[in-house]
């Protein structure tokens, strides 16, 4: 099968459980995550993601706290501390506090790049919505 028809069907599959609103996305724009992503890697994937996200997610739905939330805009703003607080419009104290609590729950190191690159992806996977991740 050519490369183009390859990709286009991934593309489609990928956008099915995708929780972006976009109907139509080309492949060069999906995420590097979502391109690594296979039918045969799907359950390691889905338990990675479980592995970095539950205890924040089960101490969020607990808490009424924003854990998840602040962690996705972290990353998203590649570790930007200022771009986290405007785009969440809290203050830098509050940003701080929560990724300080965020690593003491979650277990992991987003000072080193190992740990930075290893939460963007869980939390890239569970935003895009590529796969469920099983929540209490």
């Amino acid at each position: 099968m050519k490369k183009g028809l390859k990709e286009a069907e991934k593309t489609i599959k990928i956008m099915k459980f995708s929780k972006s609103n976009a109907k139509v996305k080309a492949f060069k724009e999906l995420l590097a995550v979502a391109k690594l992503i296979c039918s045969e890697n799907l359950p390691e994937m889905e338990a990675f993601s479980h592995t970095m996200l539950q205890k924040i997610k089960n101490y969020d739905d607990k808490h009424g706290s924003d854990l998840l939330e602040t962690l996705f805009w972290y990353v998203e703003n590649n570790g930007h501390l200022y771009k986290t607080t405007e785009r969440m419009h809290v203050s830098l104290g509050s940003v701080r506090y929560r990724l300080k609590r965020m690593q003491e729950i979650g277990g992991f190191d987003l000072s080193s790049s190992q740990g930075f690159f290893d939460v963007h992806a869980a939390v890239n996977i569970y935003f895009l919505g590529l796969i469920e991740v099983k929540m209490k």
